[in-house]
């Protein structure tokens, strides 16, 4: 179906300080900055769920492979919310979107920089089923967001993911397969940091990136708050996925969810122009984004080397 997006655009985080922020994701993750937004107006809230008028400042930054890979969409909001009804927990772990994953080939190296800028470093490690321990970092960046990097002898560092804590294996999985056509690619309990979760990497056929929505279903005993709603809150908030088909995706949607999306149309800048784009949430109430092509084409259009006075 023309509908179905066939790749993953980006994943956004909300930060409250762009600059620092950026820093952080260069220094310790190796992303690189290949196109800036700065929208020149406000823009209605709806779409993220926000009652009034809204303006962000960002930076898209990518691994290795460029706009060939899905990236990082850093986001800084004006004004931030800070409002303490949509803080996150103290543990920073919520139902839905939970922590960035990346893969590295040098641990010590990575925990080295990241611990010049914060002392949250944990060394874990991560046993599936029947297999053997792999080494794995736990970092928090300057936000409180949660990172894993985990070894990979035959990788380099790399952005390979996003983790979302669900209540429900099974009904998620359904979802994601029913609404975004993914695929079961793992499937295996795991013990993290010795914590029992049963997880699935969920990717698309052929993909030709290691990118995917990784499931975890906690043990029963885990009782965390609902996902954030409000767009502009810091932290993890969507996962963005590219549609060569807007109005088909649109059809598509509308025959599935239990309720109507959010449909906008967004500047980011950029030179991009205005993009359609539309909203929804998973049923743990992680935000899952739809947008049209025009975003990967600025990207290829701005992808030229970035000035790093930031």
């Amino acid at each position: 179906m023309n509908g179905i997006p066939k790749w993953f655009g980006h994943v956004n985080l909300n930060v409250r300080d762009i600059a620092r922020s950026e820093r952080y994701y260069a220094e310790v993750l190796g992303l690189r900055p290949i196109v800036r937004m700065a929208p020149d107006i406000d823009q209605a809230g709806d779409a993220f769920a926000i009652n009034e008028l809204v303006r962000w400042s960002g930076v898209l930054m990518s691994d290795d492979r460029g706009v060939r890979g899905p990236v990082l969409d850093v986001l800084q909001w004006h004004p931030a919310v800070e409002d303490v009804r949509v803080r996150q927990p103290d543990t920073g772990h919520r139902w839905g979107l939970n922590r960035l994953l990346f893969t590295a080939a040098d641990l010590d190296e990575v925990a080295g920089r990241a611990a010049a800028w914060t002392p949250d470093v944990r060394a874990v490690e991560i046993v599936d089923e029947g297999g053997e321990p792999v080494p794995a970092l736990h970092l928090r960046d300057p936000d409180g967001t949660h990172l894993e990097v985990r070894y990979d002898a035959d990788r380099p560092l790399r952005f390979r993911g996003v983790r979302l804590n669900c209540s429900s294996l099974e009904r998620s999985t359904g979802f994601y397969q029913r609404v975004l056509r993914m695929r079961v690619a793992v499937d295996r309990r795991t013990t993290i940091d010795g914590e029992v979760v049963h997880r699935r990497m969920l990717r698309y056929e052929g993909n030709r990136d290691t990118f995917g929505i990784e499931l975890c279903e906690p043990g029963p005993e885990v009782l965390l708050p609902r996902a954030l709603t409000p767009g502009n809150h810091p932290g993890l908030y969507r996962m963005a996925l590219v549609t060569e088909d807007f109005a088909a995706s649109l059809e598509h949607l509308g025959d599935l969810l239990p309720e109507p999306p959010r449909v906008a149309k967004i500047d980011i800048g950029a030179g991009v122009g205005l993009l359609d784009a539309v909203f929804f949430e998973d049923p743990d109430g992680a935000v899952v984004e739809f947008i049209e092509h025009g975003l990967v084409e600025g990207a290829r259009r701005n992808n030229r080397p970035v000035p790093q006075e930031i």
